[in-house]
């Protein structure tokens, strides 16, 4: 019988994901920093519209694809809870959401797929990254201004990302933390994406009174 493998640690899936989730909220910044709206000639708008298209929806598309491989890795830690493949590092019954306090022991195909969902994880945390500091840069250089709702939203996501990253939480409360952080950020990206993307509303013409 072959021995089972220990896994990378589970909180280093999490933390992975939470660089992804920070780099959107630095958006934040550049809205309180941001430069006066300036008139934009119509090729300038169709440049414009292009570049945040192009980086919102690779935003959106990334922290989707993290949202599930998070949902997977709880079912790893469910799956070694089934077998008794989890192993509790602390001297407490209270296990504290924080790096080495239980180690999962794998099959080694459980092992690879763990570490392929980490993987991905670190793929599309790069891609989001990378994409902030893009549309960054565009919305600087064009003065975009962001809808009220939009910096409620980012304002949301920043007091969550502060609080699940410093507060202590035992294990299990820790991965549901991260897993409402996660949506929460999906929601942003969704909302980040239609509000920079969409049209300029305008009323409709007022009708004379008789």
């Amino acid at each position: 019988m072959r021995l089972k493998l220990v896994d990378p640690d589970p909180v280093t899936v999490v933390v992975t994901a939470l660089g992804a989730i920070s780099s959107i909220v630095t958006l934040l910044s550049y809205y309180e920093n941001r430069v006066e709206k300036r008139q934009l000639k119509e090729k300038e708008k169709r440049v414009l519209q292009t570049h945040i298209v192009e980086h919102t929806s690779i935003i959106e598309s990334s922290v989707s694809i993290i949202h599930g491989s998070i949902f997977k890795l709880r079912v790893f830690i469910n799956i070694a809870q089934r077998q008794k493949g989890l192993v509790v590092n602390s001297p407490t019954r209270k296990v504290q959401f924080t790096f080495g306090a239980i180690s999962l022991f794998l099959s080694e195909k459980q092992f690879e797929e763990f570490k392929q969902n980490h993987l991905v994880v670190c793929k599309e945390s790069s891609k989001v990254i990378e994409s902030v500091y893009s549309l960054t840069k565009v919305l600087y250089e064009y003065g975009v201004d962001f809808p009220q709702a939009l910096t409620e939203k980012l304002s949301q996501l920043k007091e969550l990302a502060n609080k699940v990253a410093f507060e202590q939480m035992e294990f299990a409360q820790g991965i549901d933390a991260y897993e409402a952080l996660i949506e929460l950020t999906k929601d942003v990206s969704r909302q980040l994406k239609v509000s920079l993307t969409s049209k300029p509303h305008r009323s409709p013409p007022m009708t004379p009174s008789m």
